[in-house]
């Protein structure tokens, strides 16, 4: 009983978008006969109640109407075995059926006579209720046809199997049988065309419904897909981006996250305030007088803003401002859109002060290189007109021998310098004993030491395991520092080479000397490339000003760092910490 009453509940004219035609006219056939069964059932059981009370026996008179019901079980039956066809027919020529159980029976009552002409037109329009008017056409049409002719002629079809006497008193209850007729078949037509008209609006209404359903449906996708886009945009921008919107006036009301980060402030302490605020005195009032003519004239202002945080620290901004627009195209606010560009700002720097460096390395070298050229050039001139005797003539050659030397050193120093500029620079290492190392790189400088009557003394920590470097690079480093130490200690002084293991599981590599020292105000400047201070040793020793530059990089690419401690007159000490492994 539950899916019969939902069957009825769920009956399908047009409701439920997701049933087919054929669906349609399926549910519409079922709960047809779902109704017949249901009213005629309480009549069945009542004739056979009221039969057995008087007779005991089941009276011929109320056949026709258990045969109705019968029918419908019967139509039911056929639906749900999916036998569409047959029920149709079966279920639009119940009138007709009805109509020879009566005559086969010859027995009709005046009451039947007056129930039936009611009941009649309301069975005849079942067939265009239950057959497709597009694919069933003939069916449709023939059931029509026949159920107007019942209409026209059942009386007289009744009257073969009913008693004069029944017949004469059906007679005296219509007096203008033309006119009664013709009413009967008026309302059959009319009911008809209403129901069938009816359906195919139904019918086109729905496939209009399918079709908008269809369009919003492709809209809502669209719609999902762009929102969606913008969304994704969205958290793009403000996860990479500082949004900040203000009104006509310049006022903030609106800051994201990212914003509120760059400069320190709470969204709260932003709304209402002007960007002001901001303002680090970087840029003049001619730059933001700009800013603002650009945008109030409904242009987009694109630059950098350097700005101060609310910790007064300065930041850059890579910026782009542009005006919001009401429905009536005035001017409301306006969108920034900022990016830190901080780094990139200080990168540029760096790059600017690294092209300044290049320049006055050419500028540098050029200098240095002309004076062991004019040297070549003097030195030349006066041998190729035989102007020296013996011993100018060697002393000439000792000094183009040591120009040579130099314009040789200062050319593979640039060399090495170039070759250790750049973030990418990748060293081969290998694992080396380092007292065996350092002792061998001090003995490449005993012609100097010997010279200038140097007492060089290594004080070496035994136990220091291996440690990994490359070997050419490091030689270099420690080699610049020895070269040092000798061209600024005087004769007689003292070098000392020294290696000790720290508890944060590194060694430390110090090279300390008796030397003329370091003032505090250059110790910092000496290892930059180029440095002015301190190219010329104590015996007029040229220098290229690169030697602790290279030290320096050398001992970074190593993973480790160079410090030096010096007093004037009393010596320096350069420390190098390098990381075991």
């Amino acid at each position: 009983m539950k899916s019969i009453l939902k069957h009825i509940y769920f009956l399908n004219l047009g409701i439920r978008n997701k049933y087919e035609k054929k669906e349609k006219i399926r549910q519409r056939l079922l709960l047809i006969n779902i109704i017949i069964f249901l009213f005629l059932t309480f009549f069945v059981f009542y004739d056979f109640i009221v039969d057995f009370l008087i007779s005991h026996n089941y009276s011929q008179a109320n056949a026709p109407v258990l045969i109705f019901w019968l029918s419908s079980l019967s139509s039911i039956w056929l639906i749900k075995k999916s036998r569409l066809l047959a029920s149709k027919l079966l279920t639009a020529f119940l009138p007709p059926l009805i109509t020879i159980s009566y005559i086969f029976i010859d027995n009709v009552t005046c009451g039947h006579f007056l129930w039936q002409p009611i009941a009649l037109i309301g069975f005849s329009i079942i067939p265009v209720l239950v057959f497709d008017y597009k694919k069933e056409k003939t069916l449709l049409l023939v059931s029509t046809i026949i159920n107007l002719l019942y209409i026209i002629f059942y009386d007289r079809i009744l009257s073969m199997g009913v008693n004069s006497y029944h017949v004469s008193l059906y007679h005296e209850l219509n007096t203008n049988p033309f006119i009664y007729k013709a009413v009967q078949v008026s309302i059959f037509l009319f009911l008809f065309a209403l129901i069938y008209f009816s359906i195919r609006i139904n019918n086109y209404q729905q496939l209009i419904n399918e079709r908008i359903n269809k369009s919003l449906s492709r809209e809502r996708d669209t719609y999902a897909n762009l929102n969606a886009e913008m969304q994704a945009q969205r958290n793009a921008i403000n996860k990479s981006a500082s949004l900040v919107i203000t009104d006509e006036n310049g006022y903030i009301q609106f800051a994201n996250n990212n914003f509120c980060n760059t400069t320190g402030y709470s969204s709260k302490e932003l709304i209402g305030k002007n960007p002001r605020i901001f303002n680090s005195g970087y840029h003049d009032e001619k730059f933001f007088r700009d800013l603002w003519q650009t945008i109030k004239n409904g242009k987009v202002w694109r630059g950098e803003i350097k700005n101060k945080r609310k910790d007064n620290s300065l930041y850059w901004l890579d910026t782009a401002i542009a005006p919001i627009f009401n429905r009536n195209n005035n001017q409301k606010g306006y969108l920034s859109i900022r990016f830190d560009c901080t780094k990139r700002k200080e990168y540029e720097n760096e790059l600017e002060k690294l092209n300044k460096s290049n320049k006055n390395l050419i500028y540098s070298v050029a200098h240095d290189l002309k004076t062991p050229f004019l040297n070549f050039r003097s030195l030349l001139k006066l041998n190729k007109f035989c102007l020296l005797n013996e011993k100018e003539c060697l002393d000439v050659m000792n000094q183009l021998i040591s120009d040579s030397d130099y314009s040789l050193r200062l050319v593979n120093e640039l060399l090495i310098a170039g070759s250790l500029e750049g973030q990418d620079i990748h060293l081969k290492k290998k694992k080396i004993h380092l007292n065996e190392f350092l002792t061998k790189t001090i003995h490449q400088f005993d012609k100097q030491v010997i010279s200038k009557q140097l007492n060089v003394e290594s004080d070496f920590q035994e136990d220091i395991p291996s440690i990994r470097i490359n070997e050419d690079k490091f030689e270099r480093a420690i080699g610049n520092l020895l070269l040092n130490a000798i061209k600024f200690t005087p004769k007689k002084g003292q070098i000392l080479v020294k290696t000790k293991l720290r508890k944060d599981n590194s060694v430390m590599i110090s090279v300390s000397d008796s030397g003329i020292g370091i003032s505090k105000e250059i110790q910092q400047d000496i290892f930059n490339r180029f440095t002015k201070y301190g190219k010329t040793g104590l015996n007029q020793e040229k220098s290229s000003g690169l030697g602790l530059w290279i030290v320096k990089r050398i001992i970074e690419l190593h993973g480790g760092k160079i410090t030096v401690k010096s007093t004037l007159n009393k010596g320096a000490t350069f420390s190098i910490l390098l990381p075991l492994g």
